[in-house]
């Protein structure tokens, strides 16, 4: 894309650091990443995206996760029955 110049370098490294975390923000992504690493070495989406995932870290999902828990509900105070 950056070759078609649909997309600056700086727009795609941009990209990456917000959609990363949420890509390989665990231990198994990040082990599935350093595999397909193969055939991505070299690459100029090696160069951007390497460090990039590398660096995320291995409990993101686990802690952004954590973070959306909902508190229990409250409980209600009972209502009288209602009489017609």
């Amino acid at each position: 894309m950056e070759a078609a110049g649909l997309i600056s370098r700086q727009e795609a490294r941009q990209h990456l650091l917000n959609a990363a975390p949420f890509y390989f923000g665990s231990r198994f992504a990040k082990h599935w990443w350093s595999i397909q690493t193969v055939g991505w070495g070299g690459s100029p989406m090696m160069d951007v995206a390497g460090p990039i995932v590398d660096a995320t870290d291995d409990d993101f999902l686990v802690n952004y996760f954590d973070s959306l828990r909902l508190p229990p509900p409250k409980a209600e105070p009972a209502q009288p029955d209602a009489v017609p």
